[in-house]
């Protein structure tokens, strides 16, 4: 029987793992699709767009979101962990002593997430989108604020999560506003977020 050679080169694709293929041509359409929103809003995304941009079939497309509205929900869940793991490395890093503290490095974050991750401005965490049927809670900003108290080492108190959701609602508007016109965002809006955040937490506690 002769010996089959097998070109690692030539074969690779062939030979990866389907999970794993599968895995990548997923990252690859939620790409597409934070490339559009990036610069044209998630309104007027249409399946054919993430199609066009990711070089995937529109069958391709289909085969993993059954409608834009699937697509644009898995985007921003997709957001949302990127975020809690980009919080949870800020809070290590500086172990803020206060819920006080704690506010501007969620902001600091934050802002890194509007500032770097593509089409983050348009969907952020999620909440600006209308999906329905409605969630059976609201997760964006609410999810943000519950891992900011669960990466703390500080003590928090009753009543202490929903002012630090209040915060993180003003702190994510803010943002919004400061990056919308401007990609690397308004300096002195950026500043307002922080002031704003810690200014509804302690009307809030």
């Amino acid at each position: 029987m002769p010996t089959v050679r097998v070109d690692p080169a030539t074969s690779s694709v062939r030979l990866e793992p389907v999970q794993q293929r599968s895995t990548r041509r997923l990252e690859d359409l939620l790409n597409a699709a934070a490339t559009y929103i990036h610069d044209n809003g998630f309104e007027t995304l249409t399946t054919a767009h993430v199609s066009d941009i990711a070089g995937s079939s529109i069958g391709t497309v289909y085969r993993y979101f059954p409608d834009r509205i699937a697509l644009l929900d898995a985007l921003a869940q997709r957001n949302a962990e990127r975020a809690e793991e980009k919080l949870a490395a800020v809070v290590s890093a500086s172990q803020p002593a206060s819920l006080h503290d704690l506010v501007g490095v969620a902001v600091d974050a934050l802002t890194e997430m509007f500032r770097h991750e593509v089409g983050f401005r348009a969907i952020r965490l999620g909440d600006p989108l209308d999906i329905r049927p409605a969630r059976e809670q609201r997760w964006g900003v609410r999810a943000y604020a519950k891992a900011a108290l669960r990466h703390w080492q500080g003590s928090a108190q009753s009543g202490d999560a929903k002012a630090f959701e209040l915060s993180m609602d003003v702190a994510e508007a803010t943002l919004s506003k400061a990056f919308l016109q401007n990609p690397k965002g308004e300096r002195s809006t950026i500043a307002h977020a922080s002031e704003l955040a810690r200014l509804a937490l302690g009307i809030a506690r």
